[in-house]
């Protein structure tokens, strides 16, 4: 694949971005890191996604230390409730879409979002607040904020979803991924879950099945 790789920064986010050079009109995937990461973390994840697509990686804007950030702290309850990452996710959205568009102009096109841990509980938000904006949304070693809606919007059975989680996870309890595939199925959206048995990691049995869930 063709490409090229560069940094932006929309405020209040820095973002690396991968663009194709061949298509003008590509596929759109966000990739949101997880605690400790950063914009270069995903970048294991760009195998699974389909070639000539464009794809934006946004660093959290919460330094841990040198080249280490995070989106929220999981050591404060209140950041960790659920109206703590809305307004997050809603920052994140707005400035992600003025990137998009100063990169390519086209019309509306849906996106498709890649969480890791923390980053996925972004990802879940984002599904929640804009279900009519995103395609498909990959929830990797993921939860749930606390106190999400238990009343989810109905547009967000319009959105495929995929689900990895590992069954020995001593960070993100197994049982959060129940929880997640619940509440989804619960609003109609598509679900598919793949467990593994390792720890908070994806496996490569379930990196084969998210290749095949986005190539779809």
């Amino acid at each position: 694949m063709e490409s090229k790789y560069f940094n932006m920064y929309e405020t209040p986010y820095h973002f690396r971005v991968n663009q194709p050079d061949i298509n003008s009109n590509p596929s759109i995937y966000v990739m949101i890191h997880g605690w400790s990461g950063n914009e270069n973390s995903m970048s294991i994840f760009e195998s699974t996604i389909p070639n000539n697509s464009l794809i934006i990686s946004p660093r959290g804007n919460l330094k841990i230390s040198e080249k280490q950030y995070g989106w929220i702290n999981p050591k404060n309850n209140e950041e960790n409730e659920f109206d703590f990452y809305r307004n997050i996710a809603i920052n994140l959205f707005n400035s992600t879409r003025n990137i998009i568009h100063q990169l390519i102009k086209t019309d509306f096109q849906k996106l498709n979002l890649i969480g890791f841990s923390q980053g996925s509980s972004i990802c879940s938000v984002l599904g929640f607040l804009f279900p009519e904006y995103f395609s498909k949304i990959a929830l990797l070693s993921g939860y749930l904020p606390k106190n999400f809606p238990t009343t989810v919007n109905n547009g967000i059975n319009t959105i495929q979803f995929f689900i990895s989680h590992g069954t020995e996870d001593a960070i993100v309890n197994f049982s959060k991924a129940i929880e997640m595939e619940g509440l989804l199925r619960g609003s109609g959206a598509e679900v598919e879950l793949c467990t593994s048995k390792v720890a908070h990691k994806v496996s490569s049995d379930c990196l084969r099945d998210l290749r095949l869930f986005l190539s779809d």
